[in-house]
């Protein structure tokens, strides 16, 4: 793109606003604006200070520039045109200390628009194309116009799909057990008669009782208890041996 072919009066009058990728730390904000003001290439809105870190770890600052509005003068129109077609601009502002300043590429919608523009009162009248015809009551629908006609097919789609929801609920349902009564020929069984005790003092009882052998029975052989007692001291020895003579 030809700064020749760059129309400056077809842009918002805060068009471009300029990015230096790279600044010392140790340079405000406020020198940054002290400087383009001495130059005279418009009026400064904001001043935008990023700080970065190159890979080596080395601190440095990122600054963008917004305008107000870019002043006419020959020296503004200049930076403004060549800013515009992709080249950059060199600003010595310490002597040889110099900033190279591009346009900031990542502009947002308002700085595009430029600053809004409001319009005062104003008095306005009807205009023909504001006007609308009156509505004929021939076009208004009748009272009983459905907006759609019922489609057979959605009613039947209705109606299967309201089934098939009345089956799930019906097969998830709990079934409860069902119990059957008792028939009278299925009676429970009976309890077997016990077995009659026989009677010790009877004969037959006395019988079988003097069948059984025992075989020998022997009583086992007393032992006789044998309690130790710890042995007695030497006083208590001797005191024994006097008593026994």
């Amino acid at each position: 793109m030809d700064s020749a072919t760059v129309d400056l009066s077809t842009l918002p009058p805060n068009v471009p606003s300029m990015c230096i990728p790279r600044v010392f730390k140790n340079i405000t904000d406020a020198r940054v604006r002290r400087v383009l003001e001495q130059l005279n290439l418009g009026d400064i809105d904001r001043v935008d200070m990023v700080p970065k870190r190159n890979d080596g770890g080395d601190e440095f600052q990122r600054v963008f520039i917004h305008f107000k509005r870019w002043y006419k003068n020959a020296d503004a129109d200049k930076a403004r045109e060549r800013l515009l077609t992709g080249k950059e601009i060199k600003i010595v502002y310490d002597d040889p200390w110099f900033w190279k300043i591009s346009a900031n590429r990542s502009v947002s919608g308002e700085q595009r628009r430029g600053p809004e523009q409001r319009r005062g009162p104003a008095l306005e009248f009807d205009s023909p194309r504001n006007q609308r015809p009156p509505r004929d009551h021939k076009q208004r629908p009748p009272r009983d116009y459905l907006p759609r006609e019922r489609d057979p097919r959605r009613e039947q789609q209705r109606m299967q799909r309201q089934q098939r929801v009345q089956s799930e609920k019906t097969d998830t349902r709990v079934q409860a057990p069902s119990f059957e009564p008792r028939s009278p020929d299925n009676s429970p069984p009976r309890a077997r008669e016990p077995s009659p005790c026989l009677d010790v003092d009877s004969p037959s009882s006395t019988h079988a009782l003097q069948g059984i052998d025992y075989g020998d029975i022997t009583l086992p052989v007393k032992k006789r208890r044998v309690i130790k007692k710890p042995p007695a001291s030497p006083q208590e020895a001797l005191t024994q041996e006097q008593t026994e003579v």
